[in-house]
């Protein structure tokens, strides 16, 4: 009998690397229980669902109508990058692995059954805890997955972009893309050159304190320190979907980054030399006009083929149903995210 239950359900034969491990993902790898995060629903609502007696808008708000995980309940209030009359964002308490998952893809469907609705502005902010990445790691560790992870995201922010279809996320100025002549870029670039083992808590407070808010990446949230609670990787390229499979396809991106990012924080060269540069030169990267369609061609199958990415499909039951949709999901944004470069 497997841990994660709907394994045991599965009425074909797992891969070998499954069977093997007995259906726990190695710690090696990262796994997902081991991450905490919390989520961030830009959306509009269209139906006066929060009007009235509750208060809206307030952050003390607790809409009874969303499920609660582990206990802890979502909040709401107004956001100020949308439309005041009836823009919102709904706000996850902490949320930890696969559970955490399932519970975001509830919360979604019942946001869509209720009528809330996105638009161009609207995004899905997804916080992952510092911590739960790194552990008791040594700060050297930290700073070279910081620098890492940065560079990951310099390489592919054109795939990720893509997969968030024809809003064209990229120009949105609440989540800019990372440039190469930004101060952090700088301090990053420079950081990354000192020896293993060399890297102190100075460089890690020279990276995050570069770091801009409105970035694809904003690292600014980790003022706390390394083990601070609230220390945390702000993803904001994600679009925000009253699909679920838009959400798991961005946490699949993100938590693969992140395991990619962490394996090769040493420059492990081998593992993904696309990230071994700085210099945008390579095939899905060359033509801005169809950077949505060769960045999925190329991230999608990266993804698919690393042990990293293969071993996602099996650590969440949602994940799980609908991997083929969340591929064929992201195939389709990219296209529409190309056609509207001219626009």
């Amino acid at each position: 009998m497997y841990k994660n239950s709907f394994l045991n359900e599965i009425d074909f034969p797992l891969p070998e690397y499954i069977r093997k491990e007995n259906g726990i993902c190695p710690n090696w790898i990262l796994p997902l229980d081991q991450f905490s995060f919390g989520v961030e629903i830009e959306c509009y609502d269209r139906n006066g669902i929060q009007e009235g007696e509750v208060g809206y808008p307030s952050r003390e708000v607790n809409p009874d109508y969303l499920p609660s995980s582990g206990g802890s309940q979502w909040k709401v209030e107004e956001d100020g990058s949308l439309d005041f009359h009836d823009g919102c964002e709904f706000i996850s308490p902490v949320l930890y692995g696969s559970k955490g998952i399932s519970n975001c893809v509830k919360v979604i469907k019942k946001l869509s059954s209720l009528g809330f609705e996105v638009n161009r502005d609207c995004g899905i902010h997804i916080h992952v805890g510092l911590s739960s990445i790194c552990g008791n790691k040594k700060v050297d560790d930290v700073v070279s997955f910081l620098c890492r992870l940065n560079k990951s995201m310099f390489n592919y922010q054109g795939s990720l972009f893509g997969s968030c279809g024809e809003v064209r996320r990229d120009r949105n100025s609440y989540c800019q893309r990372l440039r190469n002549d930004e101060d952090l870029i700088s301090i990053v670039r420079d950081r990354e050159s000192k020896s293993k083992g060399s890297k102190d808590l100075n460089d890690f407070n020279s990276i995050w304190s570069r770091s801009h808010k409105y970035r694809s990446l904003n690292i600014s949230k980790l003022s706390n320190g390394i083990k601070g609670n609230s220390s945390s990787l702000e993803f904001r390229y994600p679009s925000s979907s009253m699909n679920p499979d838009q959400f798991l396809l961005h946490i699949i991106q993100i938590v693969w980054l992140i395991r990619q990012s962490w394996v090769d924080r040493h420059d492990r060269k081998g593992s993904d030399s696309v990230c071994d540069s700085w210099v945008l030169d390579k095939g899905f990267q060359s033509d801005p006009r169809n950077e949505g369609v060769r960045g999925f061609e190329f991230m999608s199958r990266k993804i698919q083929n690393s042990i990293r990415g293969k071993w996602l499909r099996w650590e969440n039951p949602e994940i799980f149903h609908s991997w083929s949709d969340i591929w064929d999901l992201w195939k389709d944004q990219s296209f529409k995210y190309d056609s509207k470069y001219f626009d």
